[in-house]
């Protein structure tokens, strides 16, 4: 008996067929068919997470996104070949990109913020759900994911490029209009649900369709075009016998998403007031459950589904004794079960996902798994990749420098200077992640900095690790060198202390507190590279009186290297470049200059306070705010001061 199982097949298991007479599409895609997932529930728990997240990490919303209780969640109609265990992942992906296009105040994911809500850094939270949503689609499916990462980066950047760009034909403005809309990143959506990859020969017999079904998809009234280009590919495909079914299911996939998007569109909450109802509340499934008979006639089932390894090796068709049994209303673990032909039930249950969702109610079946773990040997690499990718960044290496400089002087061992260069590396990035992390700054070395890449909470714990292997590498020097380290982090974190309270609590430091914190903080990694080097070295030559020399200097570089860095900040364009203009204003920094002129009594300084409290109020200063903030420290002559302070510190 032949096995094979065809195209209608795999689309039946996971959506059923709705008759596009039921709705008034104003003429549009009557020839077309449209589907709706099977797994729907499991599209309104991935918007719902997605929300959640959204108000989490980026601010509250009220603005609707793809669900629709009536006609239907956008992915479950615009994408209902994905298989049941990605639809959660793929909805939410999609709410994430309705949410970040309704945001009105943010033109693009690097947009300097319009406002910051209380307890949140909207450029951070977007960069967060954006890192999980790569981190989700790569463990899941590796293949896809590289398409899916690879539009979305393409996508960014022309957008970036042709913003406001004025358009001399519709050709040109369709072209732009495709990519904006994100056509292609939705394809690339659509082949992860389906779990399909496409060689770039399967690519080039494609195109002939996929841009004028991207046009159809993106502007309504060009549909004719659309279906003109459908009608010729589908008579040269039935001439094709070696058309792959991939291909053929992929070209219903992009028919299917023109009709379901219509569809949606028809009376979707997004688009339509009156169909509105409270978007954050997790109704969608008891609103399905009421309008879906009154729509179709049939009744609204609420399907759950746990992951794709728990599928056979053709997950799109389900098991007809597939039973599942899941809540959203439940944060336990809950499972996916199959019924044997004796009517028993085999656990098929794993670890749960991170996009499940705790919201709203449903009256399914819930079963709780409590498993012993497995035994597994899991390593280092997850505490160390924040720190590994800021040490891939490019550097000046100040440090390695400074110890080059002391170690000959100090006649210090090379094994020791090596260790000594390793513990001053580790104490550095640590620092870093730890410092963007507390300062809500998102670039570093002109690169996104850790935490928009791995999140606040992995990198905080990556920097810890740091600081433990720090420790770690002073052990093998000897315990004097671990009472070095430890005395180092105290008086680092003492200073820093300072540093974060007068940002939080808006205090200016006299001129000689924030010396004396910044010789803790900054000068104190120097003392500490400083002292474990005195430690290690063979000369005898050395008495107190030299050390406390010695220490009087490298504490002076230390504060020489934190005011250099303040003035770098306000007038730097390279600086600018790798972590933004006057990023340390955004930030409500206390720095050098602006201490100076907040100590100084004149009109300029009362023009002064005030663009100092706009950014309080706003969360950021514009690029003209900060422009008069330099002018006004110029008029002071702030920058004039720190540039004599700091010849005088060089000598």
């Amino acid at each position: 008996m032949s096995t094979h199982i065809s195209s209608q097949q795999l689309d039946d298991a996971v959506s059923f067929t709705v008759p596009l007479s039921k709705y008034d599409t104003d003429g549009l895609c009557m020839n077309y068919t449209l589907r709706r997932h099977n797994w729907e529930a499991e599209a309104n728990a991935g918007s719902h997470e997605a929300r959640l997240d959204w108000a989490k990490y980026v601010g509250p919303t009220e603005q609707f996104g793809g669900c629709s209780p009536i006609n239907g969640n956008f992915s479950a109609l615009a994408l209902p070949l994905t298989k049941p265990e990605r639809m959660r992942l793929v909805a939410y992906v999609l709410e994430y990109i309705f949410l970040h296009d309704s945001d009105g105040q943010h033109d693009d994911f690097d947009h300097p913020e319009q406002q910051e809500w209380k307890g949140t850094n909207p450029t951070l939270g977007r960069a967060q759900i954006q890192a999980k949503i790569m981190k989700e689609i790569t463990s899941v499916d590796q293949a896809c994911a590289e398409r899916f990462k690879r539009t979305f980066k393409e996508a960014i950047a022309i957008i970036l490029r042709e913003k406001g760009k004025r358009f001399g034909s519709l050709d040109e403005y369709l072209d732009f209009r495709l990519i904006d809309a994100g056509t292609s990143v939705i394809e690339a959506l659509l082949l992860f649900g389906m779990g399909v990859t496409l060689t770039e020969e399967e690519d080039a017999q494609l195109e002939p369709i996929r841009k004028p079904g991207f046009i159809a998809l993106t502007l309504a009234n060009d549909y004719l075009s659309f279906d003109r280009e459908y009608l010729e590919f589908s008579d040269s495909g039935r001439e094709n016998e070696n058309m792959s079914q991939k291909l053929s299911r992929h070209l219903y996939a992009l028919e299917y998403q023109i009709s379901g998007n219509v569809v949606w569109s028809l009376n979707s909450p997004r688009y339509h007031p009156e169909a509105r109802y409270a978007p954050n509340a997790g109704l969608e499934d008891e609103l399905t459950a009421k309008s879906m008979p009154e729509a179709l006639g049939i009744n609204y089932e609420a399907r759950f589904i746990r992951k794709a390894e728990e599928y056979p090796d053709q997950p799109s068709v389900i098991n007809p004794h597939l039973r599942i049994v899941n809540s959203r209303k439940s944060s336990a673990e809950t499972c996916l079960t199959t019924s044997d032909e004796t009517g028993s039930i085999s656990d098929s249950s794993d670890s749960r996902s991170s996009l499940d969702s705790a919201s709203s109610s449903s009256e399914i079946e819930q079963t709780v798994v409590i498993r012993s773990p497995k035994s597994a040997s899991l390593d280092s690499r997850h505490a160390r990749a924040p720190v590994e990718y800021i040490k891939s960044l490019p550097s000046g290496g100040a440090r390695d420098v400074f110890i080059n400089a002391l170690a000959i002087w100090l006649n210090v061992p090379p094994l020791a200077v090596s260790r000594v260069k390793s513990i001053g590396n580790r104490l550095h990035s640590a620092s870093l992640i730890l410092d963007d992390v507390e300062d809500g700054s998102n670039l570093r070395r002109g690169e996104p900095a850790a935490h928009a890449v791995f999140g606040a909470a992995q990198t905080i714990n990556s920097g810890c690790y740091e600081l433990v292997r720090a420790v770690e590498e002073a052990r093998q020097l000897g315990l004097d060198s671990i009472e070095i380290v430890l005395e180092g982090l105290d008086e680092l974190h003492v200073g820093r202390s300072y540093d974060l309270y007068w940002t939080q609590n808006n205090l200016c430091p006299s001129d000689n507190e924030y010396l004396e914190m910044v010789k803790k903080k900054t000068g104190g990694l120097f003392l500490l590279l400083t002292r474990l080097l005195l430690t290690c070295s063979t000369s005898k030559k050395f008495n107190k009186h030299i050390i406390s020399d010695v220490e009087d200097l490298v504490s002076l570089i230390g504060i020489q290297y934190q005011i250099r860095d303040d003035y770098q900040n306000l007038c730097s364009k390279d600086y600018a470049e790798k972590k933004g203009f006057c990023q340390d204003l955004d930030e409500s920094k206390f720095s050098f200059p602006l201490i100076h002129a907040l100590n100084v009594q004149s009109e300029s300084t009362h023009l002064l306070r005030e663009l100092l409290q706009r950014r309080r109020d706003a969360g950021h200063l514009s690029y003209e705010q900060k422009k008069l903030v330099l002018k006004q420290l110029d008029r002071i002559g702030s920058m004039s001061y720190t540039r004599e302070t700091l010849k005088r510190l060089e000598g």
